[in-house]
């Protein structure tokens, strides 16, 4: 049965950040890295892939965080095909530490897209996604007090 409280899931959930990567080293480490930070993280491993997942659950994702280099298309052209749905989905994206050639024009050519300097850890990331999707949410009583649990032990006796 549903619940007929209005409160919307989404207070209680941690914000879904799509990752878009082809090399599974890569994706699996940024995804536990997220997961560790208290995001949700759900992977994709090129492009193409990325915006079906974006088409099929439109307002799922909070954030689409790519690596420029991709093999069907470049951080860039996926960031545009996001836009262009409109489901208000952020992204950001995953640049080595000093972009060259096509990575280092990508970038510019999109400046108002956020970039997350490879190689990164908590501090990098927790301070990329803040600002775009804001710190993983934890459920909390409606009081707005954290209820801690009782650390006293009970006794049954069984009779």
């Amino acid at each position: 049965m549903l619940s007929p409280d209005p409160l919307p899931l989404a207070l209680f959930r941690p914000p879904i950040v799509l990752v878009v990567e082809s090399r599974t080293a890569a994706r699996t480490s940024t995804s536990r890295l997220l997961a560790a930070l208290g995001y949700d993280a759900r992977p994709a491993r090129d492009g193409q892939q990325a915006l079906r997942i974006l088409l099929q659950y439109p307002s799922l994702h909070q954030l689409v965080l790519t690596n420029i280099v991709l093999p069907d298309m470049d951080g860039g052209q996926l960031a545009e095909r996001v836009h262009i749905q409109g489901a208000g989905t952020r992204v950001a994206l995953i640049a080595e530490y000093a972009p060259i050639g096509k990575a280092a024009a990508v970038i510019a050519a999109h400046p108002g897209i956020p970039v997350l300097r490879k190689p990164f850890g908590f501090r990098e990331l927790y301070e990329l996604l803040c600002p775009l999707i804001g710190p993983p949410k934890a459920a909390l009583p409606l009081s707005g007090r954290a209820i801690r649990p009782s650390r006293r032990r009970h006794r049954v006796s069984i009779q």
